[in-house]
Formats: structure tokens, sequence, C-alpha cells
């Protein structure tokens, strides 16, 4: 006896193959939503740091509108003090922020964090005078700026005139498995302005 087979049914998909078709999708669906979380971190890094770098900036307008500069109960009038031609490195505390802050006339003004899923340092390299011991609150009619985190805290102090009191570079890194995602550096010169920034 012959097997009549109609010419229009199709062959059905075995359980296996579509096991292995649901594997491969599951694989692509992972790899692209690791990726897509990945982006966003750095998007949202990228956001931090712009506006960190911009509070910078915002620092030495707000210098200009200090009549003088008193620290701990001394007047500064020029770049006397603590020197420091080094490297200071500040790390995100554990579950936690690295946080910056603006300060004018010993009282926040203004401030943020830099965040994200990874692991965050912030590398100051600096040279002139330095408050790193001293904390923003301390700044009496003046304008500070303060960047603080697990591995400790470090205040840029703004002159009246809106120059810094101190220049050199910062860079913002994004790590992931002690691996560098993204780093940004921006040069604060004398003169209170970030010159160059470099993604």
């Amino acid at each position: 006896m012959y097997r009549v087979v109609h010419p229009n049914r199709q062959r059905a998909f075995t359980l296996v193959e579509i096991m292995i078709a649901i594997a491969v999708m599951s694989i692509l669906a992972a790899i692209g939503i690791q990726a897509f979380r990945a982006s966003q971190v750095k998007h949202q890094f990228m956001g931090e740091i712009e506006e960190c770098i911009g509070a910078i900036q915002d620092t030495a307008n707000i210098g200009k509108s200090c009549r003088f500069l008193e620290i701990d109960n001394k007047f500064i009038k020029s770049r006397e003090g603590e020197k420091l031609a080094g490297r200071v490195k500040i790390t995100k505390p554990k579950d936690g922020h690295i946080t910056w802050t603006i300060w004018k006339n010993g009282r926040r003004v203004r401030g943020g964090f830099i965040g994200g899923n990874y692991s965050n340092e912030v590398i100051i390299e600096a040279d002139g005078f330095s408050a790193r011991a001293r904390q923003g609150s301390k700044i009496q009619q003046g304008a500070a700026l303060e960047i603080s985190g697990d591995g400790g805290s470090f205040c840029i102090i703004y002159m009246p005139d809106g120059t810094p009191l101190l220049g050199g570079e910062i860079a913002f890194n994004l790590n992931s498995s002690s691996r560098s995602i993204r780093t940004i550096t921006a040069k604060v010169s004398s003169v209170g302005r970030v010159t160059t920034v470099t993604k």
C-alpha cells in the first residue's frame, strides 16, 4: 500500500529544534541587555562628569562675587599657603558615590555625585596651594569646590577674582573589574577655567 503525502503539508519543528532556537535567542538577549546596561552606565557617567566640570567653572564665577577670602579666620590675599605637587586619589565608597560640593561663605550652595553601577575614582594632579586638609565649610567669605569619597577629600579654593589657588588636572575614571572603561580628564588652568577636556 502506498502512502499519500499531501503536497501542501509541511514538516513541524521538533522539540530539540525549538529548544535550540530558544537557547540561541536567550543568549543573544542576554548579550544585548548587558551591552545596553553598560551603555546606560557610560551615558550616566558622562552626564555626571560634565555636571561636575561645569561646577568647577561655576565656582570660579561664585568666587568673583566674594569680597574677600578667609580660611579659619585667616585672610588669604596671595597664593601663599600649603604647597602640594603630587597626586591625590579619591575612590568611591562601597555602595556609595563620589560627591562634589560648592561652598560659598561656609554654606553649601550646590552639590552632586558621581555614581553608577561601576567603581569610580577621581585622580587629582595638583600644583600650587592646596586645602586638601580643610573642608569647604571652613571657607568663610569665599568660594570652594570640594570633592570627596572613600579615599578622602580635596578642596579647590577660589580667590575673589575667580582664580583657583592651584592648577592641575582632574581625571575621572569609570572602572569595571579592574578594567578602565572610560576616562575623562579636565585641566584646570590658573585662571579658573577648564582649558581641555579629554574623553
